[in-house]
């Protein structure tokens, strides 16, 4: 594991390895004699993914890590960030010795607050999931169907709406995969409980917002800084920033806030007995005003399921607290104080409360802000969710990223992704940002099918080469070297330097 030595760590070498839209990082600490001091893993995860397909990327993950490992990060509670830890569970029990664990402070089981918010978490992925089921069983409810059949003014109005319908019913179930599986509601995730309990790790530790980690051995010279998740369930609720805090929907959507429960008690996974309407509201109708909605061609009439699809905003409010509990370190070189950020999936919640924290001994009289600092000297930064819109601060993450060596490495895979996500990553706006402040040193899991614009005129691989073009011939020169991605390989990296 990590050796004995007192020379500053120099260089560190972070490897993607590319399994589909989803996180799994190795890092290798080395020091100016390029001995590897210290070996960590950041995250398993893929947004979709059988075992057979995701074993060769764990395989070559724990070569590459010759078997071991001095500390295995995981983020957060989300299957493209955990999942390859339950699909592969046999080669990481025989394969990997992992020496600890780091989990964000939500993760400690058996304290109050975090059973208490795990408790209500299982209710919401309860009530999510059977919110799905219905509405996917509603395409065999023939009175529901008939609305669909009834073709207005000649048009293919109702083959339109059933479209629509689908299209809903498909984005209900990427999030209900995301949050659960085999309709396990509580407690974690299958991945978060063989890193628990079936790895054999002996040592966990739970890192708290504010927290410093230093004098590690194997890091000589290196400063963690625990920056997220937030300390207080406020700022992890926090959905939207104000202003240019936050980057826009790519389609400009207003994000809504929805409700938290379907369901308050039973464990009936029938919705036949719920009713969205308090009861004095309801009465057996008058046969002849009954008729009038019952009739084939007068369908269209009816709510009896209308107030199902307000589950969006139950599964966008569920996903954005798992985000905002992401486990967010930035990995600082203390003699030159560059900087390597990763943020997991972490929200605009998460971004703000990191201004916040009370740095003590490390806010300077006039000087900026720690965290405007730090985040100034980011010249890594792993670009959280998949560069989608809410998964980056814009006035208070990128705009303060100027350091003109940043270099940005985001997981997102259009060969491997949910249709429905298509909409969110990339977002242009990021896209943009990045690519400026980078000057093309922006690394993607696959670049394939995508695009700088919504005309899809604007490949994403042309635009790199074409900042690539604005470095100068030392930077060139410097990026080729610590730039590798070697045909037909499973995976892309990147040497930081921190001189």
């Amino acid at each position: 594991m990590a050796i004995a030595s007192d020379k500053p760590t120099t260089d560190v070498t972070v490897r993607m390895f590319t399994m589909g839209t989803g996180d799994c990082f190795a890092l290798k600490f080395m020091n100016e004699d390029e001995e590897v001091t210290f070996k960590m893993m950041i995250d398993a995860g893929a947004q979709r993914g059988p075992k057979e397909r995701l074993e060769p990327y764990i395989t070559d993950l724990i070569d590459y890590m010759d078997g071991e490992v001095d500390v295995l990060v995981v983020t957060h509670e989300h299957q493209d960030h955990v999942l390859a830890f339950h699909a592969c569970k046999p080669i990481f029990k025989s394969g990997l010795k992992i020496d600890e664990v780091w989990f964000a402070w939500t993760e400690e089981d058996g304290d109050d607050k975090v059973e208490e918010w795990k408790e209500e978490y299982g209710k919401k992925k309860k009530a999510l999931h059977k919110a799905f089921t219905e509405l996917k069983k509603l395409e065999k409810n023939k009175p529901f169907m008939q609305q669909f059949q009834m073709h207005i003014n000649g048009g293919d109005d109702g083959g339109k709406a059933f479209q629509a319908h689908q299209h809903f019913v498909n984005a209900l179930e990427t999030f209900d995969q995301l949050h659960l599986d085999d309709k396990q509601y509580t407690g974690g995730l299958k991945g978060m409980k063989a890193v628990k309990e079936d790895l054999g790790v002996p040592k966990f530790q739970f890192l708290s917002q504010g927290r410093i980690l230093q004098n590690i051995k194997g890091l000589t010279g290196i400063n963690i800084y625990v920056l997220g998740p937030p300390n207080n369930w406020k700022e992890v609720k926090k959905e939207k920033g104000k202003g240019n805090e936050a980057y826009k929907h790519n389609k400009d959507l207003e994000i809504v806030r929805g409700y938290t429960n379907l369901f308050q008690e039973g464990d009936d996974d029938s919705l036949t007995n719920s009713c969205p309407f308090k009861s004095n509201y309801i009465q057996e109708p008058a046969r002849k005003v009954k008729s009038a909605y019952t009739q084939q061609d007068q369908s269209w009439r009816r709510i009896d399921h209308e107030w199902l699809y307000s589950s969006a905003k139950l599964a966008l409010r569920l996903n954005r607290g798992i985000n905002n509990l992401s486990l967010v370190l930035a990995i600082e070189f203390d003699k030159s104080k560059r900087v390597m950020l990763f943020p997991g999936d972490a929200e605009i919640g998460s971004w703000e409360s990191w201004h916040e924290v009370d740095w003590k001994d490390l806010e300077k009289r006039d000087e900026p802000p720690f965290i405007q600092r730090l985040l100034s000297n980011t010249v890594f930064y792993k670009v959280a969710h998949h560069l989608s819109h809410n998964g980056t601060a814009k006035e208070k993450g990128l705009d303060l990223m100027t350091h003109p060596d940043l270099v940005a490495m985001a997981t997102l895979d259009y060969d491997i992704i949910s249709s429905n996500w298509t909409s969110t990553m990339p977002n242009r706006g990021i896209l943009k940002d990045l690519l400026e402040k980078t000057r093309g040193r922006l690394i993607l899991m696959n670049d394939k099918k995508l695009f700088l614009d919504r005309r899809k005129t604007k490949p994403l691989k042309g635009e790199i080469k074409k900042h690539l073009n604005l470095l100068t011939d030392a930077e060139k020169a410097d990026w080729k070297k610590r730039y590798k991605r070697p045909a037909r390989s499973r995976w892309v990296e990147y040497t930081v330097g921190g001189q």
